[in-house]
């Protein structure tokens, strides 16, 4: 069946075999991994939280990206794109490293006073 769709469309089995490998890679995520993602709205509620508190350098790109997201998504019917709703994970995974690196890990280079 596959094999005379395939023809039909004029896809050699080398492309059939490529396409096999990218959707293998794009989806090969476990279900746990699924499981820890941000959804859309929690996206867009910690993004807008992260801008009123000023966590993002204004004029950055994650700032007008952020800006830019919070002002489409009050639109009725609105829904990111898997890359917009990629780089809003990424701009949480940022915002997390940073809030990471302010914490006191009790090491040796504290400067005592």
């Amino acid at each position: 069946m596959l094999e005379k769709q395939s023809a039909r469309l004029g896809l050699a089995d080398a492309e059939l075999s490529k396409a096999d490998e990218l959707f293998a890679r794009q989806n090969s995520q476990t279900d746990t991994e699924r499981q820890f993602l941000p959804g859309v709205d929690e996206c867009v509620f910690r993004l807008g939280r992260a801008l009123r508190a000023g966590r993002l350098e204004p004029d950055s790109w994650g700032f007008n990206f952020v800006r830019s997201i919070l002002r489409h998504c009050k639109r009725r019917g609105w829904e990111p794109s898997e890359k917009q709703l990629d780089a809003m994970r990424g701009v949480l995974a940022d915002l997390a490293e940073s809030d990471g690196a302010l914490i006191d890990d009790g090491g040796d280079n504290d400067c005592a006073a």
